[in-house]
């Protein structure tokens, strides 16, 4: 494994959702949470992606999007995380949309997917991927989709519970959340009346959920998963780098059946975590 910054080969590690931060084995990334892990020290300014297949989307008409990511120009070979090689976010402008979304490797190392645009405006196509040996990175693009129909109205109200196939879920500890700090989200899921368990919730694309968080002002992606935790059945640990309004998805499942649940929180201002990545948080 080539090192570009150590003299002894010794691994770097940074963060999969933020890899200009480093630090230390068992160090968590102050922006995000989660676990910093080995690399060999690439970074995401190497990489680039090409977007095929954008110039000409219209609302409601499926278009197929090729997508070739590659590092000083050829074609970067990826990992598996979470069961896939590449996993693609998509947002409306307004944060009223989402789509998870799984592009497929084709033999000329360009990755395709299809997607229906259901309304006219500006998106956002978020790849978070990994290449192999290095750190995993996310790259943000921006398209226009043609069409007049206009997407739901924007609701910047605190929305802490969701209702979706009979369940209820809810952010427990919505009201307290604050950036600039390491903390956990508490989520419960009601069926019947019933708090279900962690044992309820199914595996889903190697989690037991998945949670999307963006910001309405900044538009960028916070990307997470679960871990165990005896208390609530999906419990994750972030941390917002600024206060704001966020939309965030939850996808989980539960009797083979995959469900989104969605919220919108208010992030307060919190005070200066003054850099240290040790916050107690669990592994992801």
């Amino acid at each position: 494994m080539k090192n570009h910054e150590s003299h002894h080969n010794e691994p770097i590690y940074t963060c999969p959702m933020h890899p200009e931060v480093r630090g230390n084995k068992g160090d968590k990334c102050p922006k995000c949470g989660m676990n910093l892990v080995a690399t060999d020290g690439g970074t995401s300014t190497e990489h680039e992606v090409d977007l095929q297949g954008a110039e000409d989307i219209k609302e409601r008409q499926q278009v197929e999007l090729s997508f070739r990511y590659l590092t000083k120009g050829e074609s970067m070979p990826l990992e598996i995380s979470h069961e896939k090689k590449v996993h693609l976010m998509a947002f409306n402008e307004n944060l009223t949309w989402f789509a998870h979304l799984h592009p497929l490797e084709r033999d000329n190392e360009v990755y395709t997917v299809l997607v229906t645009f259901p309304f006219g405006g500006k998106y956002y196509l978020f790849s978070d991927l990994k290449p192999k040996g290095g750190a995993g990175f996310v790259d943000k693009k921006t398209i226009t989709v043609a069409g007049n129909t206009n997407p739901p109205v924007e609701s910047t109200a605190l929305k802490l519970t969701s209702q979706v196939d009979g369940l209820t879920v809810k952010i427990e500890n919505g009201n307290e959340l604050q950036a600039k700090e390491n903390q956990g989200i508490n989520i419960t899921v009601e069926k019947g009346g019933e708090n279900l368990k962690d044992k309820d919730i199914q595996p889903y694309l190697g989690a037991n959920a998945h949670i999307a968080l963006v910001g309405t002002e900044d538009k960028m992606l916070i990307h997470i998963h679960p871990m165990e935790n005896e208390h609530y059945p999906i419990y994750a640990e972030t941390h917002f780098e600024n206060p704001g309004i966020y939309r965030m998805w939850v996808e989980f499942k539960t009797s083979g059946i995959v469900h989104t649940a969605d919220f919108t929180l208010h992030v307060k201002a919190g005070k200066e975590s003054g850099g240290s990545m040790d916050h107690g948080s669990h592994s992801h």
